[in-house]
């Protein structure tokens, strides 16, 4: 019953409410202003059949494990559906999660906002929607709803049912493991922030592609704006196209993953994902992104060995990734500090989305660096360990 379900709920998270309400008050009367604006946005309250986008090939539930998901495929997969949950005191400090619903209705991805206790049975509507039609399941939360996110995929894989993708903005450093019925899961955050900094990490069973990625250097984000950055919708937003349209196909069908789209491999981009390289699981991954550089969101690492005539920036150059992103995931603190036949950790993309053009507001926290020349961000052999240094966190 659904009131048994919300009473769990509240008896789950009443820790939390104790332990961040008061810094949440503390944060919010630092950034009124910022919040007058966003409380201006409206939360979307019901799921709406919408176009999906074209099917490609799955990728998302290919490694997750088949135990963990239901094996009825004999319906056809409909439009995705986004559930995201805001944090506590979620209509002051959470409203970005109504944003990014709307920007994702936009698109044809149906997408709902809810309170942070109202998981539980938000987990059981999804999981009857799934059987339903087998739409893929995206699940987002802000700060403690984010840990709530990874308790409603929990949730989730006890009745069967499959998480397309779950994205976390700076949960707390108590939430949950990942569990088994996720293929896709992210948390931004950032390590420094007194609310949320939490990391996430795989649970028992999990297969699926991980990353944390860490926001510290960008000072222009901080937790209670984190929900609400027009760069990280975008980011995220392109994921979530691409996952739905990705898992929109027979479940337990793991298809070969491709590359780029069709637009960005004529255009020459680089190729993200080798499909020589895939086939040994993704490897989780942590990093921190510099100050200088653009925020950008890998899936997962994947290894490969090192040619004899390999340096530092021709495998940078050959997996389209910066040089600062194989320095961190190896711990490299020299450019020639590579052998051949030495094993790297290069992140990836199993999409290679291209982020939605979103437009971004007005900021009314002003950046540190603003009026000051943008700095080159790419980052030269001689930087290497400064900026490995950093994803230790």
């Amino acid at each position: 019953m659904r009131g048994d379900a919300e009473t769990e709920s509240a008896m789950a998270d009443i820790n939390h409410r104790i332990l961040f309400a008061g810094l949440a008050a503390f944060l919010g009367g630092c950034s009124g202003a910022y919040f007058e604006q966003s409380l201006s946005s409206t939360s979307t309250t019901s799921f709406t059949t919408a176009a999906a986008p074209t099917p490609a090939a799955s990728t998302s539930l290919a490694n997750v494990s088949a135990s963990a998901v239901s094996d009825d495929s004999s319906k056809p997969a409909a439009s995705g559906r986004v559930y995201l949950l805001r944090g506590l005191i979620g209509d002051i400090f959470s409203r970005g999660m109504d944003t990014l619903a709307n920007e994702m209705n936009k698109r044809g991805v149906p997408a709902q906002t809810h309170g942070v206790f109202a998981w539980a049975w938000v987990a059981d509507e999804a999981a009857r929607a799934y059987r339903s039609d087998g739409a893929p399941i995206v699940l987002i939360g802000h700060s403690t709803g984010g840990d709530n996110a990874i308790a409603m995929a929990r949730r989730l894989g006890e009745a069967k049912v499959p998480v397309a993708m779950l994205i976390t903005f700076d949960p707390t450093p108590i939430a949950d493991p990942i569990p088994a019925n996720v293929a896709h899961a992210f948390n931004i955050y950032q390590s420094s922030n007194p609310i949320g900094g939490g990391q996430i990490r795989p649970g028992p069973g999990f297969r699926g592609h991980l990353a944390n990625i860490n926001l510290r250097e960008h000072r222009e984000i901080i937790h209670i704006t984190m929900d609400k950055s027009a760069t990280l919708h975008a980011l995220v937003g392109a994921k979530i196209l691409e996952a739905v349209a990705a898992t929109k196909t027979p479940r337990n069908t793991a298809a070969a993953p491709r590359n780029l789209s069709p637009r960005l491999a004529a255009a020459g981009a680089p190729v993200q994902m080798p499909p020589a390289a895939v086939t040994e699981p993704p490897v989780p991954i942590k990093y921190t992104i510099p100050s200088a550089a653009p925020i950008v969101i890998w899936d997962s690492g994947m290894p490969v060995t090192v040619a004899p005539a390999d340096t530092l920036e021709t495998i940078a150059q050959k997996y389209g990734v910066p040089i600062w992103g194989i320095a961190q995931l190896n711990n490299l603190i020299s450019a020639e500090g590579i052998q051949p036949g030495q094993r790297l950790v290069v992140p990836r993309n199993a999409f290679a989305p291209e982020p939605l053009d979103i437009a971004e507001p007005k900021p009314v926290v002003a950046a540190r660096n603003k009026g000051k020349p943008a700095r080159d961000a790419r980052v030269k052999p001689a930087k290497l360990v400064s900026q490995a240094g950093a994803g230790g966190n």
